[in-house]
């Protein structure tokens, strides 16, 4: 059994299980309830307490990664019949409340993967019923939950029609690239090329000048690369370019914003260069810092990091958190207050909103003991081993 060629970033899960026989019949597309990418996404999934995983997922650039080989069962729809036979998905959202929405790439790579999926396991087609019964299946059909979210579950049918539709027609999918021309004008002989230096980790090198190339390498702080006499501007950055020594091709990375020379915030400098000190920028609102959490950037991690980030930058973790949530549609339970409030280590609980202290997607369902209360956050799971860390106001007593 193969996985996706079109996945172009992997962390693999030890979250999962065999499938029991079961052949691949099925497909589950799921949403993150979060604006993450691939890369934050299979952090989530990573570590053994977590307890979930999923076998791929989309971000909202329309990369495609994969977390679980298609040969084992990801552990995402709190069904394990379902699983067993299904392929999971977990698609970001690039808004986050209200309807959900995923943005048109990524659902452009949902249809295109779903077509992999069905060609390389002998699926002709994928049938929509809108219950458990068909080929194409839901989250919320197997446990009370909003995943997929309003809108993703308003285009199952549309889902369902385009990947029958691609099928039929011998369509074969390929890998999101970026475009061969780029958003601005090409320079070359202004002394440009020479060799660069990284200035932080994670710096990605793309298949074309764009911030939607298909990443094929990173680098990480001091590293250097000789980059050609030649540059372009594209999606509010300078790019270089260079020939990667092994594929021959043609690879380009963002050296920094274009401000007409060398700046303190360059991802890359030429060797050889000065920059002059910059003002440190105005403090960002609680607001703001919220808004990047729920989005997955700015590095602020998950509890307990979160809380030794926040306040050694000024910030108040209770009032950031609280911000948080609310955007999360976290900051409200139907549960009468008294019932959270005695909420105590060893309580048998429930999950009355399943997202986690961060508003990722929990796939959750029965009665949980309490393992550890710190305020509002509780740690909960079965049998000593974690399940997540949640939310006081989204528990209720059992």
């Amino acid at each position: 059994m193969s996985n996706s060629s079109l996945a172009s970033y992997t962390r693999l899960s030890p979250n999962c299980s065999s499938r029991g026989g079961q052949k691949i019949r099925k497909i589950t597309p799921h949403h993150m309830a979060g604006n993450l990418s691939v890369e934050t996404c299979g952090s989530v999934f990573a570590p053994t307490s977590r307890q979930a995983s999923s076998n791929y997922g989309i971000g909202s650039d329309g990369r495609i990664a994969l977390y679980v080989d298609e040969s084992k069962r990801a552990w995402t729809s709190s069904n394990a019949a379902n699983d067993k036979q299904a392929v999971t998905i977990e698609v970001a959202n690039d808004e986050i409340g209200g309807n959900w929405h995923v943005s048109d790439k990524a659902f452009e790579s949902l249809i295109n993967l779903c077509v992999d999926i069905c060609q390389r396991n002998g699926m002709t087609g994928l049938k929509w019923t809108g219950d458990a019964g068909g080929t194409l299946t839901n989250h919320d059909m197997f446990v009370a939950t909003n995943c997929c979210g309003p809108y993703l579950k308003s285009r199952m049918p549309d889902l369902c029609n385009e990947v029958n539709k691609r099928l039929g027609n011998g369509y074969a999918p390929t890998a999101p690239q970026a475009p061969a021309t780029s958003n601005g004008s090409e320079k070359t002989g202004t002394g440009f090329g020479g060799r660069y230096v990284c200035q932080a980790d994670g710096c990605r090198v793309r298949c074309a000048p764009s911030l939607s190339g298909q990443i094929v390498a990173s680098y990480n702080k001091g590293q250097s690369v000789t980059i050609d006499d030649w540059y372009v501007i594209a999606d509010g950055y300078v790019w270089g370019r260079y020939t990667g020594a092994s594929s021959g091709q043609k690879r380009y990375i963002a050296i920094g914003k274009p401000t007409g020379g060398p700046d303190a915030g360059d991802l890359w400098l030429k060797e050889g260069s000065s920059v002059a000190s910059t003002p440190s920028p105005a403090k960002k609102t609680a607001e703001q810092v919220a808004n990047e959490i729920v989005q997955g950037i700015g590095g602020w991690g998950n509890y307990p990091e979160r809380k030794t980030k926040l306040e050694a930058a000024g910030y108040s973790y209770s009032e950031v958190q609280a911000l948080v949530n609310k955007k999360l549609g976290a900051g409200s339970s139907s549960a009468p207050a008294q019932s959270v409030s005695t909420i105590a280590v060893g309580s048998k609980v429930r999950v009355t909103n399943p997202v986690d202290e961060n508003g990722v997607h929990l796939s959750v369902s029965g009665t949980y003991d309490v393992i550890q209360v710190s305020g509002d956050r509780i740690v909960i799971g079965r049998g000593g081993v974690v399940t997540a860390a949640v939310n006081r106001s989204n528990l209720a007593l059992a």
